[in-house]
């Protein structure tokens, strides 16, 4: 990731707004970063404060006179910088937030040494140099971001409910440190070292850098060390390599066990954070973070089937607190990961249900006009945990309030005809999920509470059950469209399977079928 054209554009682009009263936070917001991680780099690339830079230059702008203010960028001798490689064991942190007050945000190194230092010359004289503290950015299982420091834990160590256990895994990485006798503030250093990091050994290893790996800071024996994580040689990619939308879950599947963050996939594919996020939930139908989560569960799930440690292979997979980890899973599959563990519960082999499964579904491909249908929202953007089979069984033998005594009304039983679909209006980033009747054409009398959708024509693959009606199982049809299509067909047929058209399910005279959009 180039770091350095980041912060330069910054600097740029608070100079072409300086009348508007900037802020770091505002800033992070355009670059998809957090405010205080955006006053990090920035004080490691120049000198001085994000913040007070851009008081500075809006106090200039005042007199139209501003040009003047740019910015010092650092200057770093290069013999002065020593490089090593080191492969890194196994270890764990005890961390705590760094940054606990709002003037901390410009400052979190500062804050991390004077944490550093009260604690090193609390300790007693000949126990001062065996202690190392290790500093970091770190990101939470809702991917909100964190400067974390903290101590390394050792055996037996008494757990502190306040703290966050932190594992870093087994890691080559490349560290950073001062060569010549301290003459700056041990802040000063560290932020030399990165600077150094990410702009002269950068521009020569950017191919070496493990973007997903974990960097950190250390302050050993008084010193500070920058430590950037590097990438396996058989993991290295050809230069400019270019990720079509279909290969982006392949890259994540291979990865989840790195430290996958949404700014960082999205700098990777080429696309800004909030374009990525959308077009990623438009083709797969759930959000970036929602399928890193569930896959890192359904692989944790895989190997504590297999007699793995659970505890072990959470942190291993991104889960940096137990905590986290038990929530997560057991939101997942229903159970605790402990009583997961014992095999106290119902796995739902996809692969085995597919085998056993996919002929009880009738395909057929349909070439079709296009649809009008007007679709109310069940469950909004914001109800993930909504559930779906529940919904639709409830909706499909009801109206809408909106739609009583309108045209659109169907009251005979088994006459109904509605489409379900997930749904993205135009310019917006927030997907629905909506369901209505479907219609002739849109007029002025279509209830405001309506979303009028078109469905383009075109080939479809028509998956429907055996049975001749599907009103008593709706639940269960819905899962099985979902286990047999969604992760077994399209799998098997991905370059068949049409992803600029809309899939949706359509509840006809009591049956429930799902069309599946494909090119040939």
């Amino acid at each position: 990731m180039d770091y350095s054209k980041m912060i330069r554009d910054c600097v740029s682009y608070i100079c072409r707004h300086a009348n508007e009263g900037l802020t770091a936070d505002q800033l992070g917001v355009i670059q998809s970063l957090r405010g205080e991680y955006l006053s990090y780099l920035f004080s490691c690339y120049y000198y001085g404060y994000l913040n007070s830079y851009i008081s500075e230059v809006g106090r200039a702008a005042k007199k139209e006179n501003y040009s003047r203010f740019v910015p010092k960028e650092r200057y770093i001798n290069k013999n002065e910088i020593k490089v090593s490689y080191k492969k890194i064991g196994t270890f764990k942190i005890r961390a705590f937030p760094v940054i606990k007050e709002p003037e901390q945000k410009d400052r979190p190194i500062e804050t991390a040494v004077e944490s550093y230092e009260k604690q090193r010359y609390s300790m007693d004289e000949d126990k001062r140099e065996e202690e190392a503290s290790v500093a970091f950015w770190w990101h939470d299982e809702e991917y909100r971001c964190y400067y974390m420091q903290g101590m390394l834990c050792k055996d037996g160590e008494q757990m502190d409910e306040s703290a966050e256990y932190i594992r870093f895994p087994v890691k080559e990485y490349v560290v950073f440190s001062k060569r010549c006798t301290r003459k700056n503030s041990l802040a000063e250093e560290l932020k030399d070292l990165v600077y150094y990091a990410h702009t002269a050994w950068w521009s020569e290893h950017k191919d070496a850098q493990d973007e997903l790996g974990y960097n950190f800071h250390c302050f050993y024996e008084g010193k500070a060390y920058y430590c950037v994580a590097l990438l396996e040689e058989e993991k290295k990619e050809p230069e400019n390599k270019i990720y079509s939308v279909e290969t982006w879950i392949d890259y994540i599947d291979k990865n989840l066990m790195g430290n996958l963050t949404i700014s960082s996939l999205a700098k990777k594919f080429n696309y800004s954070t909030t374009h990525f996020k959308r077009v990623f939930r438009m083709y797969y139908r759930m959000s970036v973070a929602d399928y890193i989560r569930k896959r890192r569960l359904a692989a944790i799930a895989e190997e504590i089937r297999l007699g793995n440690d659970y505890m072990e292979i959470a942190s291993s997979y991104g889960f940096k607190t137990y905590t986290g980890f038990a929530r997560a899973f057991k939101k997942e599959f229903h159970v605790s990961p402990a009583v997961y563990s014992k095999g106290m519960f119902e796995v739902i082999d996809l692969k085995k249900y597919y085998a056993q499964y996919k002929n009880k579904l009738r395909l057929t491909i349909v070439e079709m006009e296009e649809i009008c249908m007007i679709g109310h929202t069940v469950i909004p953007a914001k109800g993930a945990e909504v559930d779906i089979p529940a919904q639709v069984s409830y909706w499909m033998g009801r109206e809408f309030p909106c739609l009583k005594d309108t045209r659109f009304e169907c009251n005979i039983i088994q006459k109904e005809d509605k489409i379900a679909l997930w749904y993205q209006e135009e310019d917006l980033g927030d997907i629905e999920y909506i369901l209505g009747p479907v219609v002739d054409s849109f007029d002025e009398n279509i209830p405001c509470e309506m979303i009028p959708v078109k469905l383009e024509g075109g080939k479809y693959a028509i998956f429907e059950t055996e049975k001749p009606t599907d009103e008593e199982d709706v639940a269960e049809t819905i899962r099985m469209y979902t286990r047999c299509v969604f992760y077994g067909w399209i799998k098997e047929c991905r370059d068949r399977v049409d992803l600029s058209r809309l899939t949706f399910e359509r509840y006809e005279n009591g049956k429930m079928y799902l069309y599946v959009p494909v090119k040939y």
